[in-house]
């Protein structure tokens, strides 16, 4: 009973100490309130009255099983207070009591370190207050649930120079591991990141030389490392290094970087395949029962390259295994040797038995197309200070040697035939003899020189062409070369050297060729007079021009005007209207296709006709025919359509005259057959978008040239 009174009596002590004073000693002037009523005893066992009440002292005797009347002001004991019923204290003695206890001094606070209090809650903005200040360090004391609370935990404050504080985290840490730190501003944040060279994580005991501190990941503790062999700590940059020593496995993932050191491989290892390598993976070892380092690629072991120098193999340049290509960039590479005996410097070797497609050693390419600037390769000697040999781009070798050869083969071109220039003396010019081939030849034939070296005036002469094997061992056709002292004669061919004029020599009175009693020759200008062209001789044949003109037209049509005013210049003739198509818009002329027509000889047309206004925009005449053989029909439609050429007469007038034509008809001479029934037509297209005109036009003669042969 005591143990409730007196924690009751602690919170009204605390908490509200203030109301308590009031009710018990204030006697302020103001008009004493009226008493509250009388309480009866049965609301006093109920324990359920909230109501200021006045109690009887015999009523409220009864509230302690066999007490008498309370006594004001009973002084309480331990021995009396602790479990006792037969005695009742009024709330003066209680507090008494308390405070004569826990606070004798009046000054607020708990002067009894033994003071045990089951749960206590704190409201105050002031918290919890341990120590005095100036005089008591303060402690809190934590015990474990275990027996006897023999084992505790203790935290002591310290002698501060400045007041602070810690404000806690709002919750528990996200993660394992998480650190609680302290900001300048006294707040705490859980942390979880690792620890930055430099940083101080902690301030152990130095736990013992070659030591660091660091985070066990398969603890998930941080605790001290011992450095190993060939490993050094500067304190200073706070860098560990390697010093030397072996690994004794593991897994590097960055860089290894080998500072003035080197890789050994030790006369132990027995490494001897690529069975200890990934199968797509690669990597190096030390074979010692060859004593070579040794490389796996893709489970494939080989030799690792250990040449020395600046020399580099091809296997390091490119993949000899699969096509590639170097990618060098706007750079010079040099390749030097020192070689001083018999052989050469490098040698490509093809190993296929029987090629069966078209293999080179080397292509040598030039993007910009035959630049002079480019070449394709150049030849320099005394120590690269005289070019002495180049392949220009455009293809031409020039060299200050000579060229040695079985034999020389131009490549035949679309541009020309085959020619090679020899130049004279550069102290004297730039000028060239020559010898090449004919544009066009009737065979392939080789002209021998002569066996002789010649005399003063004498000529070549070719022979009949004969087989001849070359240098190559293959046979061709050739013609030999004999000098001879060609004759000479006079202005009149009254002498002729080595002949004496008489029989079977005629004598003329001039040698001019081409002229009046000269001779006449297959080439250049000729006039004949007084001869016959004797076309009917036999073996003879003369070729030349025929001209057919058609004065009107035989058939019109639907299109066209006929126009029959027998007065009028145009009787007979078809007026063209000026938009009408040409399926309809034309004149036809019927005739035979010439017997003596040489069909290898293109014809040409020139059409008549009369602007109908003052016109001066252009006309669309096409001209087209068909070729009717006898008892082929004589409805076939004409075809080879063929545009005459007409240029627009800027000036014209209403009644002028104008040519279309003359110019090739394609396809013509090759579509005629000499005797066949001929239809021509001339059709104007006046609805053509580039027939502009907005004049009629009147047909007239048109004129056939075509080439005979007699």
């Amino acid at each position: 009973m005591l143990k409730k009174i007196i924690v009751t009596a602690m919170a009204f002590m605390m908490f509200g100490c203030v109301g308590l004073k009031y009710n018990l000693e204030d006697t302020g002037a103001p008009p004493v309130p009226p008493p509250p009523p009388k309480g009866t005893e049965a609301e006093l066992t109920a324990g359920t009255e909230t109501a200021s009440r006045v109690w009887a002292p015999a009523t409220l005797a009864t509230q302690f099983a066999g007490a008498a009347v309370e006594i004001v002001d009973e002084a309480i004991s331990e021995a009396t207070g602790n479990g006792d019923a037969a005695h009742g204290y009024s709330q003066n003695a209680i507090i008494d009591y308390l405070m004569a206890t826990i606070d004798p001094d009046g000054d607020g606070s708990i002067a009894d370190s033994s003071l045990s209090i089951a749960d206590l809650a704190l409201t105050g903005a002031g918290g919890l207050v341990l120590g005095v200040a100036g005089t008591t360090l303060g402690t809190a004391r934590w015990y474990t649930n275990v027996a006897e609370n023999v084992y505790r935990f203790d935290l002591f404050s310290s002698d501060f120079t400045q007041n602070w504080g810690i404000r806690w985290q709002t919750g528990y840490p996200t993660e394992n591991g998480g650190l609680f730190t302290v900001g300048t501003t006294g707040t705490g944040t859980w942390t979880y990141q690792g620890v930055d060279p430099g940083d101080v994580l902690l301030l152990p005991t130095d736990p013992a030389a070659h030591t660091l501190f660091g985070f066990d990941n398969t603890s998930n503790t941080y605790k001290p490392f011992a450095i190993g062999t060939g490993l050094s700590f500067d304190q200073a940059s706070a860098t560990l290094s390697s010093t030397g020593g072996s690994f004794t496995g593991g897994t590097l993932t960055s860089e290894l970087v080998i500072d003035e050191t080197g890789i050994e491989g030790q006369p132990t290892d027995a490494i001897a395949d690529c069975s200890s390598f990934a199968a797509t993976g690669g990597g190096i070892f030390y074979d010692d029962s060859e004593g070579k380092w040794k490389k796996c690629q893709d489970n494939t072991l080989s030799d690792l390259d250990t040449n020395t120098g600046s020399a580099t193999p091809l296997n390091d340049i490119a993949d000899p295994t699969a096509d590639g290509s170097i990618a060098q960039a706007g750079y010079k590479l040099t390749l030097t040797s020192t070689l001083n005996s018999a052989g050469a410097i490098w040698t490509f070797t093809n190993t296929t038995a029987d090629l069966t497609a078209d293999v080179s050693f080397i292509d040598l390419k030039l993007t910009d197309d035959a630049d002079a600037n480019g070449y394709f390769l150049r030849g320099y000697d005394n120590a690269g200070n005289d070019l002495k040999w180049s392949i220009g781009a455009n293809g031409d070798i020039t060299t200050t040697g000579a060229i040695t050869a079985a034999q020389y083969n131009g490549t035949p071109t679309t541009t020309g035939p085959q020619m090679s220039m020899l130049y004279e003396d550069s102290d004297n010019g730039s000028n060239y003899v020559g010898i090449g081939s004919p544009a066009s030849h009737n065979s392939n034939t080789v002209y021998l020189l002569p066996a002789t070296a010649p005399a003063a005036g004498e000529a070549i002469v070719w022979g009949t062409p004969a087989a001849v094997t070359d240098s190559t061992g293959v046979s061709r056709s050739t013609s030999q070369g004999t000098f001879i002292t060609p004759q000479t004669y006079d202005a009149d061919l009254t002498t002729w050297a080595g002949v004496t004029p008489g029989s079977g020599v005629a004598t003329a009175a001039a040698a001019a060729t081409n002229g009046a009693g000269g001779f006449t020759t297959t080439d250049g200008t000729k006039t004949l007079t007084n001869t016959t062209l004797d076309a009917s001789g036999t073996g003879n044949v003369v070729k030349g021009f025929g001209y057919i003109t058609l004065a009107n037209p035989s058939t019109l049509g639907s299109g066209v005007t006929h126009q029959t005013t027998a007065t009028a210049r145009v009787y007979g003739q078809a007026l063209f209207a000026n938009a009408t198509d040409k399926a309809t818009n034309y004149v036809e002329y019927i005739l035979e296709v010439p017997r003596d027509l040489d069909t290898s000889v293109a014809l040409k047309a020139y059409f008549k006709f009369n602007l109908g206004a003052a016109d001066t925009a252009d006309h669309d005449y096409l001209i087209s025919m068909i070729d009717i053989a006898d008892s082929a029909d004589n409805a076939t439609a004409v075809g080879d359509e063929v545009a005459l050429d007409y240029t627009a007469d800027a000036t014209g007038a209403s009644g002028d005259v104008e040519t279309a034509g003359g110019n090739d008809l394609t396809g013509w001479a090759a579509a005629l057959t000499p005797g066949s029934k001929w239809i021509i037509r001339v059709a104007r297209d006046g609805d053509s978008a580039t027939d502009a005109s907005t004049g009629d036009s009147y047909s007239g003669p048109l004129t056939i040239r075509y080439g005979f042969t007699q």
